[in-house]
């Protein structure tokens, strides 16, 4: 499976957003607080319940 039918599948299973380093906002979502760890995740998952979370977790 390829990574962005993978991020298609996660899109629809999730509530909350996944941004991918092809999405628009993705620089402007993957800032983080401390600017000495400029991190680029492969996916950067937001979470908008506690049902996401529980699938993220059980599939894991």
């Amino acid at each position: 499976m390829t990574l962005s039918l993978e991020l298609d599948e996660l899109r629809s299973a999730m509530a909350g957003a996944v941004v991918g380093p092809a999405s628009p906002d993705y620089d402007e979502v993957r800032k983080v607080w401390n600017a000495d760890h400029d991190q680029r995740p492969v996916v950067i998952a937001q979470f908008a319940s506690t049902a996401d979370v529980v699938r993220e977790a059980r599939a894991q």
